[in-house]
């Protein structure tokens, strides 16, 4: 039961619901200092939660949430399995946190009909992300580099993904 006399759960059949977690997530007793990225939910309740921090997310970060998460499934008898970590490289950007955390670096971004552009992230608002991006043109038969920005609307983007370079 949650403080207001509310069942912390609504289910009908032991499964647990994205809205449950999120609600668990967002308990005070938390002390929540991490933003949630996603939480997925498969099979008979095979949990996955990631979640991050601007200054990033430790091992220990990850231990505590995932101990928090489990005492509040267990009190209510169910079954699952838990898993709490930071979104991988490999995983697109999703919540505004995400992208703030990324200003000033190189993203590929791949559009709804599959066309990629890359860049650095410059801004990004409700509406759109904003890239830098070099472009090599012919100027009087020379070629000459120049820096451009590009607007890519949220409802048209299929993913925006950090870019790992190697130097």
């Amino acid at each position: 039961m949650v403080g207001d006399g509310c069942p912390l759960f609504y289910y009908t059949t032991g499964m647990i619901t994205r809205e449950n977690i999120i609600h668990i997530l967002e308990d005070n007793d938390l002390n929540k200092d991490f933003f949630i990225v996603d939480v997925l939910i498969h099979g008979n309740n095979d949990i996955r939660i990631y979640i991050d921090h601007d200054k990033g997310i430790s091992i220990r970060d990850c231990v505590l949430i995932s101990r928090f998460v489990e005492g509040k499934l267990l009190s209510e008898d169910l079954d699952f399995s838990l898993e709490v970590s930071s979104p991988g490289l490999d995983m697109p950007l999703k919540v505004p946190e995400q992208f703030e955390k990324t200003i000033g670096r190189m993203v590929e971004v791949v559009d709804i009909e599959g066309n990629k552009e890359i860049g650095t992230l410059l801004r990004y608002d409700s509406e759109r992300i904003v890239l830098e991006q070099e472009k090599k043109i012919k100027k009087e038969g020379k070629k000459e580099t120049i820096v451009e920005e590009v607007a890519l609307f949220f409802n048209k983007i299929k993913s925006t993904k950090i870019l790992v370079s190697i130097k």
